[in-house]
C-alpha cells in the first residue's frame, strides 16, 4: 500500500512540474535590424512567444528613395514555423487562396516605419518542442524580403 501511494506522489509532482515547464515560456526579442538586398528598406525582426500566445513580426524602415517595391497579392506577412527536426508546425499561407491585388509596400515615406505582423493566442504549438526555426517572409516583387532564425524554446 505504501508503494502505491509513493508513485501516486511520484507522479503527481512529475506532472505539476511538466505543466509548470510548458507555461514558463517567455521570449521576447528584438533582432538586430538588416537592410534589404538593395539597402532600401532596414528590416527589424521582433518576436514574442509564451505558453499561449506569439507574434511574430517585421518592421521596415525606408532608408532610400525608392517606389517599385510591391505586394503581388493580397498575403502581407508569410510565417512558417518548423520544429527542431525540420516539420512544419504552422504555414500562414498553407491551404489559403490570395487575392491578385498589387498594393505598395509600406512605408512610402523616407525614415518612416510601417511593421507587418502576426499575432496568435490560444494554443501552445510549441509544447512538444525545444527549438523552432523561425520564417518571416515578406512576399514582395522586386525582391522577397525574408528572415531566418533558429530559436531555443527551453533552455
Amino acid at each position: 500500500m505504501r508503494f502505491i501511494y509513493n508513485i501516486t506522489i511520484l507522479l503527481l509532482f512529475s506532472s505539476i512540474y511538466s505543466c509548470s515547464s510548458t507555461d514558463s515560456i517567455s521570449i521576447d526579442k528584438t533582432e538586430e535590424p538588416f537592410y534589404t538586398i538593395d539597402s532600401i528598406f532596414v528590416v527589424t525582426p521582433i518576436y514574442k512567444i509564451t505558453n499561449s500566445s506569439f507574434s511574430f513580426s517585421l518592421e521596415l524602415q525606408k532608408v532610400k528613395d525608392f517606389n517599385n517595391y510591391y505586394f503581388p497579392s493580397s498575403e502581407e506577412l508569410r510565417v512558417i514555423v518548423k520544429d527542431g527536426k525540420g516539420k512544419t508546425i504552422l504555414n500562414t499561407s498553407e491551404g489559403r487562396a490570395f487575392f491578385d491585388a498589387i498594393s505598395p509596400v509600406e512605408p512610402q515615406n523616407l525614415d518612416d516605419k510601417r511593421g507587418y505582423a502576426y499575432t496568435y493566442s490560444g494554443i501552445n504549438i510549441f509544447k512538444d518542442t525545444d527549438e523552432i526555426e523561425l520564417y518571416l517572409i515578406l512576399p514582395v516583387k522586386p525582391n522577397e524580403i525574408f528572415f531566418k532564425k533558429r530559436i531555443k524554446i527551453i533552455e
